[in-house]
């Protein structure tokens, strides 16, 4: 905050020391974003931002055969835990200190670790993942706004979202469950098949490219948001069947003609079911 006329200023005190970003899911977008952030890193070290990123990457899933190819893994990590394995590898090539979780992020594990950061970055494949993120940021924020990016996707099209949770004043920007609140309730779920059990069957449900698309969209917007201060848009959505992007403005006006959104509304309540699991699923 603020957004203002149409743009959207980055905090001053993040200007000031290392940014704390946490990673939840380090498959898919995932893997992809922690070796971007690395890359983002560098650049504002070099552009003379004072600590870069201290960056902090949960997922307690180990690889798979089907994550080979799509997502940054090899053959020879399938069966080793994703969150290790990608934090270990961008921690040599780059000489960096990213700090790998491996253990299931639940309600209150997630308290903490995502309440006390500047941004948080969703990598989650479901909207029950959502639904958890939601619930933290929204329940045990402060006046001091955090950062929600949220990067999802389908076959070949997908969307990132940058959004702010905070209860202080001022317009800030929607998040993906403001936009989306469908995602709040569970009944809305889609009846998921499952996980792709081969590397050819996770190939006819998403692009090769699709993640590291998505990943690019992200990262790209926040490097113009550290190099320059400021955005004029914190939404981006990508076909790559047919080549198009469109974004969304920091505008209110853009936000209620499109998705019906109005900065006064209040925050959605996550709905309580008997059912509803706090851990995060990757």
């Amino acid at each position: 905050m603020p957004t203002k006329d149409g743009i959207h200023y980055l905090p001053s005190r993040l200007l000031e020391d290392r940014v704390k970003v946490v990673v939840i899911g380090a498959g898919g977008s995932g893997s992809h974003m922690v070796t971007d952030l690395a890359v983002l890193h560098q650049s504002m070290i070099d552009l003379g931002h004072p600590g870069g990123l201290a960056v902090t990457v949960h997922d307690y899933d180990n690889v798979a055969s089907a994550n080979v190819g799509r997502s940054r893994f090899f053959e020879a990590d399938v069966g080793a835990n994703k969150a290790q394995t990608i934090v270990m590898r961008v921690n040599a090539a780059y000489g960096l200190d990213f700090r790998a979780v491996s253990e299931k992020l639940c309600d209150d594990d997630a308290g903490w670790t995502l309440t006390n950061a500047d941004m948080v970055i969703g990598c989650v494949d479901t909207r029950e993942s959502r639904r958890t993120i939601h619930k933290v940021l929204n329940s045990r924020t402060t006046g001091r706004s955090i950062y929600y990016l949220d990067l999802g996707n389908g076959d070949v099209d997908g969307q990132v979202v940058l959004g702010e949770v905070s209860n202080g004043k001022g317009t800030r920007l929607p998040c993906i469950t403001d936009l989306y609140p469908e995602i709040l309730d569970e009944r809305n779920d889609p009846k998921d098949p499952g996980p792709s059990c081969g590397r050819a069957e996770a190939l006819t449900r998403q692009s090769a490219f699709v993640n590291k698309s998505a990943s690019m969209h992200a990262v790209s917007m926040l490097s113009m948001l550290f190099r320059y201060g400021q955005l004029d848009h914190h939404a981006s959505f990508f076909s790559l069947k047919t080549g198009r992007v469109s974004v969304l403005d920091c505008d209110e006006k853009a936000w209620e003609q499109r998705f019906g959104y109005r900065s006064d509304q209040p925050v959605e309540p996550v709905p309580k079911y008997d059912e509803m699991s706090d851990e995060i699923q990757f």
